[in-house]
Order: structure tokens, then sequence, then C-alpha cells
């Protein structure tokens, strides 16, 4: 098998190892403050719930300046065998996970995992949670669901969530979560895809893993792992994120629309997680700037919504600016709706890449609604408000295929 993104040092080890059950990979970044208690815990797992297996570490760093490579060398793992290496292609999470999925392709593991380098929560349980459904042939896809402080991951909340389930008719609650496991069949299908040159090799990886296997049909399930801790970032700081996710979602939902349109409402995922409710840690937000976000974006790009928006949408927004009305998951839905429908008939790559720009000031201005809404709310009652949303979604899907199917049969508005 040709894997040119393998360093060949690390296909002669993999090589070497000839072949393995379970592949745990991990996408690292000067993540030494971590990497250690993620390898070992990683380690106990395997030998824990399968010790008769054969259970493969394996590392790829994305050329960290501290001592995350050095960190993982030092360890010793029992019987869990290590592979580091440095992947090749663009720099980001995405050309990692290929690394790993070339990894599991090459020893033909039953089972791939990936997991972030940051967790500060991970236990030993969540290698059986997530990897038994699918040695046991339940799944081909399990994704993690989390307990999250109902202000950490707003692009999953008031995107990613909604619009993955709207579209592909699966309640995965966390299709960007970070963490996943998936068959060899599934792990080939991703590498096939002709898609490791553009956002997917950075923080597009998640939303293609999720909407792949989605779209094609592979069975999905939860694994319920409880509390994420890692390291949360303000939503201010998800810019870059953002439009890679968005980006690449709205790339396959132009590639899948036959699929999708024919969907309609969601169901459960076929092993639906179910958690014990425990308090997360606190997110901190800064509302003022993410106000500012929305007036300067206002601005900046204004023109550009009256090309994107319908009127009615853009009428909405325009009473969130002047009345200081909250932008509402009704107004949200139809503004992402427009969205995806303008992404898919740019004049040009620089339109795209603008597009998506001119998104970011609209999510900040949505994520300050839910936060004025759920302030004073638990967690649990914040996740019924999430809940509302994504089933506004789906109200709203034939608004979206009305759309779709009168500006693509006859574009001219953009």
């Amino acid at each position: 098998m040709k894997l040119p993104f393998l360093r060949d040092e690390a296909k002669e080890t993999l090589e070497k190892i000839k072949s393995a059950d379970i592949v745990v990979g991990i996408p690292s970044y000067n993540s030494e403050s971590t990497i250690e208690n993620v390898a070992r815990t990683v380690a106990e797992g395997l030998d824990r719930y399968f010790p008769s297996l054969k259970g493969v570490f394996f590392l790829a760093d994305g050329g960290s300046t501290d001592d995350t490579r050095e960190k993982v060398a030092g360890l010793g793992l029992g019987r869990t065998q290590k592979v580091i290496t440095i992947y090749r292609g663009s720099p980001g999470k995405g050309s990692a996970v290929r690394a790993t999925l070339g990894a599991v392709a090459l020893l033909k593991a039953k089972v791939g995992v990936t997991l972030d380098a940051d967790l500060r929560s991970i236990k030993p349980e969540w290698i059986k949670l997530m990897g038994e459904p699918i040695l046991k042939d339940k799944c081909d896809f399990v994704t993690p669901l989390y307990l999250r402080h109902k202000f950490d991951a707003t692009i999953t909340n008031d995107i990613a969530y909604p619009l993955t389930r709207s579209l592909y008719g699966v309640r995965i609650k966390q299709p960007i979560g970070g963490d996943f496991a998936f068959s060899n069949i599934l792990a080939k299908d991703l590498l096939s895809e002709d898609v490791w040159h553009t956002e997917v090799a950075r923080f597009g990886v998640d939303i293609f893993i999720t909407t792949t296997a989605l779209a094609k049909g592979y069975r999905s399930g939860e694994a319920a792992l409880g509390v994420k801790i890692h390291n949360p970032k303000d939503p201010i700081e998800l810019t870059p994120m953002l439009r890679e996710v968005v980006g690449t979602l709205f790339s396959l939902a132009g590639k899948y629309y036959e699929r999708w349109s024919k969907i309609k409402g969601s169901v459960s995922p076929r092993i639906p997680g179910k958690l014990e409710f425990v308090e997360p840690q606190e997110v901190k937000v800064n509302l003022e700037d993410l106000r500012m976000g929305f007036r300067a974006g206002w601005e900046r790009f204004y023109s550009l919504w009256t090309d994107i928006l319908e009127k009615e949408t853009l009428e909405g927004l325009t009473r969130v600016k002047e009345e200081e009305e909250s932008l509402s998951p009704t107004l949200w839905a139809r503004i992402l709706y427009d969205y995806l429908v303008a992404y898919q008939v740019p004049i040009s790559p620089i339109d795209r890449h603008k597009l998506l720009w001119s998104l970011v000031p609209l999510y900040r201005m949505r994520t300050v609604s839910f936060i004025k809404e759920t302030q004073k709310m638990s967690n649990q009652e914040a996740e019924r408000v999430i809940e509302a949303q994504a089933e506004i979604f789906e109200d709203l899907k034939p608004y979206l295929i009305k759309r779709w199917s009168s500006e693509l049969e006859s574009p001219g508005k953009y």
C-alpha cells in the first residue's frame, strides 16, 4: 500500500509491528503538558479492557518545538506498542488524522481511534466505550458524547450539530468533538477521498469524518464519555476553526445534496449515549468583544449580506442591530441556510473565502444571544435550548431545499 504521507521510518516501524487490532492515534503539537497522561491512560485502557488484543499507540506530531515527542519516547507503555512520527502534509490536525488512518490501513487494524492531545479528563474506560461497538460489529463509526459547559463548544451547538442533524437526519450531538472511533473499512474510505489538500487537512477534518460516515450510511453510535476537560477557548478565538469547519460542511453539503435533500426529520444514533449529569468546568466569555465583532461586521459586510440573505432574513437582521434584539434561533437557521446556498455558487474561490469571513460576525451575535438567553440557566436547562434550536433547523429544512432548487437551477442573484 502506497502511503506517501507517512515518513519512511514510520512505515518501517509499522511494517515491523506487522498487524494490530486497535490503533489509537493522537494528533499533537506542543502538547508536552498533557501528552504523558494521555499516552499512559490509552495504554491502561487497552491493557484493562482488551487484554487479548494487540494495541498500538500512534503519535502523529506536527513538528512540536517543545518536548512532546521526547515525553512519549521516554514512556513505558507496557505491552502497547508505540509509533512516533512527524506527519507529512499541510500543517493541521487533519494531516495528523490522515497519518493515523494510514496506520490503521497498513496494520489492517479492526478499529482506529483518534483522541485529542490536550485531554485532561481522559479515562481508561474511554478506549472501551469507543472501540467496543466497532469490535463487536455494532457500529462503523463512534462519536463522543460529552458534558460541556453551556458556553463551551459554541461552533458545535450553533452550527455543526443543528446543520448536521437537519441535513443527514442523525442526532450526533458532537460531530466535531475531536475524538472518534472508526472501522477499518471506513478508515480506507476516508483515505480514498481527494480532500487532504483542502481545509480537511486542518480543522475541517472532524466534520469531514462525521459527514462522510453519515452521508454514506455507515452505522453510527455515540460513546458517553462524561465531562470533557481540555484547553477551552473563548468564541472570539475560534475564527480560523469556524471558517474551516463551515467551509468543509458547506462543500460536503454540495457533494451529498441528492442524499440529504430526501431526508426528513432525524433519528438517534444506532447506539445512543446516555450521560449522568455532573457540573462541567466553567467557560468565561467576553460578551462585549463579541458584540463589537458584530458591529464591525455590519460596517464591513452589509453590502455582501444583501446579496447572500433573503429579504425577510435581512430585515430580521436589521432589527437585531437597530432595535438591539436577540438573534433568534429561527433567524439564525435562515441565515445559515442562505449561506449554505450562496456557498454553492461563488464566482471564484476568493468569494467563498470572503463569504466565510462574513459569517463570523453573525456567529458572534448568535453566541451573544444564546449567552443572554441562558445566562441564568443551569447547564442542563441550556441543553434544552440547544435541542430546541436543532428542531427549528429541521422544521425549516423545506425552506433550504426550496432556496437551493430555485437558486441553483436558475442562478443569477449572485
